[in-house]
Parts: C-alpha cells; sequence; structure tokens
C-alpha cells in the first residue's frame, strides 16, 4: 500500500512540475505573463477551469504510468523439448502457443547459428517457466532430448507432458510420470486440450506472481 501511495505522489509531483516548467518559459517569453495568470485566476470560472485541466493532466499522467507496466510486462517463457521426429506436432504447437502475446517460445530452433548448443538449451532451460515436452520414440534415444529432459525433471518448474502415443507412457520419467499427460494419438481434439493447458498454467503463474512481472 505505501508503495502504491508513493508511486501516485511521484506521479502527482511531476505533473506540477511540468506545469510549472511551463509557467517557467511563458513568464520568460511574455514579460507580465505571471500577473496576468494570476488576474484571470482570479475569475472563478477560469480558475475552476484550470483545475481541471491539472486534474486532466494528471489523469492522463496516471493512465500513461499504467499503460507502460503494462507493455512492460514480461512474458512467460516456454521451452519446447522435441525430437526432429516431431517437428510437425512441434510446429503446430508453437503456432497454438503464439496466439498469446503473454508467451515467449523457446526450443531448438532458437539457437542462433554458430552459438554453442550446450551452452544455449541450458540458458533457454534456466530462463523458462514452463516446460513443454513431446515425446516420441526418438525422443528417448536422442542424446540431446536426454540432455534437456534431466535438466527439466531435476527442476522444480511447470511441466506438460505430451505424448505422440500411449506406448510411451513405460518409458516416462517417474516425476513425468506422475503428472497429466496428454496423449495425441488418443485424443482427435488435442489442440484444444494442449492450449487450454498451456493457458491455464500460464495464468496460474502470473497469478501466482502477482499478475505483472517486470524486467
Amino acid at each position: 500500500m505505501k508503495r502504491f501511495s508513493e508511486k501516485y505522489f511521484a506521479i502527482f509531483v511531476a505533473v506540477l512540475s511540468i506545469l510549472a516548467s511551463i509557467v517557467t518559459i511563458f513568464a520568460f517569453l511574455e514579460p507580465g505573463f505571471i500577473e496576468e495568470l494570476i488576474w484571470r485566476l482570479s475569475d472563478h470560472t477560469i480558475f475552476l477551469s484550470f483545475l481541471l485541466s491539472v486534474i486532466a493532466a494528471l489523469i492522463v499522467s496516471m493512465y500513461a504510468y499504467f499503460f507502460r507496466k503494462v507493455i512492460k510486462r514480461k512474458k512467460t517463457s516456454i521451452f519446447m523439448s522435441y525430437a526432429d521426429t516431431s517437428k510437425e506436432i512441434a510446429n503446430k504447437m508453437r503456432k497454438i502457443i503464439s496466439l498469446s502475446s503473454s508467451l515467449k517460445i523457446y526450443n531448438f530452433d532458437s539457437i542462433p547459428i554458430g552459438g554453442n548448443i550446450h551452452d544455449e538449451i541450458k540458458k533457454m532451460l534456466d530462463a523458462a517457466e514452463i516446460y513443454v515436452v513431446l515425446f516420441d520414440k526418438q525422443y528417448f534415444e536422442s542424446a540431446q532430448c536426454k540432455f534437456e529432459l534431466d535438466v527439466i525433471v531435476n527442476s522444480e518448474k511447470v511441466i506438460i507432458p505430451v505424448l505422440t502415443d500411449s506406448e510411451y507412457i513405460k518409458k516416462l520419467p517417474e516425476k513425468i510420470a506422475s503428472l497429466r499427460y496428454l496423449v495425441i494419438a488418443d485424443n482427435d481434439s488435442w489442440d484444444e486440450t494442449f492450449e487450454k493447458s498451456v493457458f491455464e498454467q500460464n495464468l496460474k503463474l502470473r497469478r501466482k506472481s502477482g499478475g505483472r512481472k517486470n524486467d
């Protein structure tokens, strides 16, 4: 509450400072401006108009302040872990995630040309708040996917497991097997289920952090 009051007080002081600066400039450029201003403000109608202008300026400044906060709101980062054989499905998932302006996607394709794969993947895994893991046959055979999965399993972050087929359930690590997972082969509307899961987890994270994550 104290921080909230301090913000409004700072905005109010800023508005008054701007108005004072404008008056000072006019006083410098127009001799007798101050005397004429005082004379005009002695008229109640003009004084009321001036007061309303000050209030309007204050309100505009407050809206500008909060609009800036909304613009600077940090996006929730999602890391997508998958093998090349599931790239087509992963692309569909990426399009679904991209529907929300509050989500940022990391995956193997995010690595810049010439970047160290291991280091860049580790950075993205550390930065992500939600992991979407797409399991297929090749995923369990890939050294790169195994590295990603080890980091994911040992983290305390949100994990959304997606299986291309139910035959891979027995291969899931214990921590992930205890979570509710989505099996694409058994769900004709898997894309809708996936979209709902991602957005619900994002909403939980944002509520948990107070609804606003600033840079």
